[in-house]
């Protein structure tokens, strides 16, 4: 019976020690995965980050071409305007049909 229950006792801590070799095997596999998890969702941050600047940056020339073209059709227009004013001021001056 001693040998019986020094085998049970043997046993037991055996499968103690080989439970507790499996948790910290789990929980380093487990920091492993959080980690790797951690920089995949670093990964897509930084490249969600980068898209969206990048088309701000787009965004942001896109609005100043369109600003610069305006601002010469205005002034075009301007000009424009002001040859009519003058060339009706002439036929205004000649007597003309105003």
């Amino acid at each position: 019976m001693a040998a019986f229950a020094g085998f049970l006792l043997w046993n037991f801590w055996l499968n103690r020690k080989q439970i507790e070799e499996m948790n910290n095997q789990q929980f380093k596999l487990y920091r492993e995965l959080s980690r790797e998890k951690d920089e995949g969702e670093d990964k897509v941050r930084a490249r969600y980050e980068k898209v969206v600047a990048d088309l701000q940056q787009r965004d942001q020339a896109l609005r100043t071409s369109m600003e610069s073209r305006l601002d010469r059709v205005e002034s075009k227009l301007e000009g424009i305007g002001d040859r009519l004013q003058k060339i009706e001021l002439r036929e205004i001056a000649r007597g003309g049909p105003a």
